[in-house]
């Protein structure tokens, strides 16, 4: 089973960012799908985690720490300001990467 911990946000009426700090996502698992290195559901939530990260750090800058191991991804994304317009976009990446983690899982 793929595991996904989002720390420091807030789901309770859509996804709401932290009013400072920071934002952290990890996955962590197998799909257990296909054999190791054939599992396409595998392959399909390491390609949406990815985006999110590259998105991430080519929009706004706000990657700070990015471990990616096999089977094992953690990152920590600085959390803007209200006034700062890098706040709608990294909501919308979040947003976007779980509406993609949750289609997956319902499939």
């Amino acid at each position: 089973m793929i595991e996904i911990r989002f720390g420091n946000l807030s789901f309770e009426k859509g996804i709401s960012l932290p009013e400072n700090g920071s934002i952290s996502v990890d996955l962590s698992g197998h799909a257990e799908w296909g054999a190791k290195g054939t599992d396409i559901v595998c392959a399909a939530a390491s390609v949406l985690a990815h985006t999110l990260v590259v998105s991430v750090h080519r929009s706004t800058g706000l990657v700070r720490d990015l471990k990616d191991s096999e089977g094992n991804l953690s990152v920590t994304i600085d959390c803007p300001g209200r006034n700062n317009p890098a706040r709608e976009t990294l909501r919308a990446m979040i947003e976007f990467f779980f509406t993609g983690m949750a289609e997956l899982a319902s499939q």
